[in-house]
């Protein structure tokens, strides 16, 4: 193999791998201006109408997109979607606490408290906060066969 098909070949690599990347900040365009944001420093976007409220940093962006479209922009690894109309940062978790119907309610880093929906249960197992409340359970999990009315 020549040394321009070896250059080529590295060419398509690197756009391959670059096609397959995430990047780490999320455009968010609003009225002819585009705002980027890291998406680590995101805590949780939610849903309201056609418009996604991406709160970051203490502020709050609003972009028009729909939550399946914007859900596949973003790192899987730490914004996960946690209900119908809402995603949270994984990292930002503070504690979570059992629901009596099988929900859970998250509390963020910030104070902001977003509930886990039983449809999206699954995902408990990627969700590490720093602290449970409800018994002090060392593993999420064990978490589900406790209910906290809250």
């Amino acid at each position: 193999m020549n040394a321009y098909q070896q250059l080529k070949q590295r060419k398509q690599s690197i756009l391959k791998n670059r096609a397959q990347t995430k990047s780490p900040r999320l455009a968010i365009r609003d009225s002819g201006s585009t705002t980027w944001v890291v998406q680590s420093h995101i805590d949780w976007i939610d849903a309201a109408g056609d418009y996604m409220c991406v709160h970051a940093n203490g502020k709050t962006h609003i972009m028009r997109s729909t939550m399946k479209a914007l859900e596949s922009q973003l790192d899987a690894g730490t914004l996960q979607r946690i209900h119908r109309s809402t995603i949270v940062n994984i990292n930002k978790i503070k504690c979570m606490q059992a629901h009596i119907n099988g929900e859970y309610f998250l509390t963020l880093d910030s104070g902001q408290v977003v509930k886990l929906s039983r449809s999206y249960k699954h995902k408990l197992a990627k969700l590490k906060p720093k602290q449970q409340v409800g018994g002090g359970l060392a593993n999420p999990q064990q978490i589900t066969t406790r209910n906290i009315r809250g």
